[in-house]
């Protein structure tokens, strides 16, 4: 539900690194454990890591995404019900 880009888009990160990575290769072959590092807005370095396949069609399957960067508490609060 964001509008726009927050200051560590971890959704937007993904979806850059996998399609950076498949655009940037001149062969698509399996892969495990493949990696690659984004720079987010705040200018965090996120690293987005995953497997390549191909499917029965030749087509990239991607799998196994994983998401690594810091955590920061950016606020607290108290809720009663």
């Amino acid at each position: 539900g964001v509008e726009a880009e927050t200051l560590a888009c971890g959704t937007g990160s993904v979806a850059s690194a996998l399609i950076g990575y498949l655009q940037g290769q001149k062969k698509i072959e399996p892969t495990d454990g493949a990696s690659i590092r984004v720079v987010t807005k705040s200018g965090e370095v996120l690293e987005v890591s995953f497997d390549l396949d191909l499917d029965d069609k030749g087509r990239p399957a991607i799998t196994n995404v994983w998401l690594k960067g810091s955590g920061k508490v950016i606020c607290k609060g108290e809720y009663y019900y």
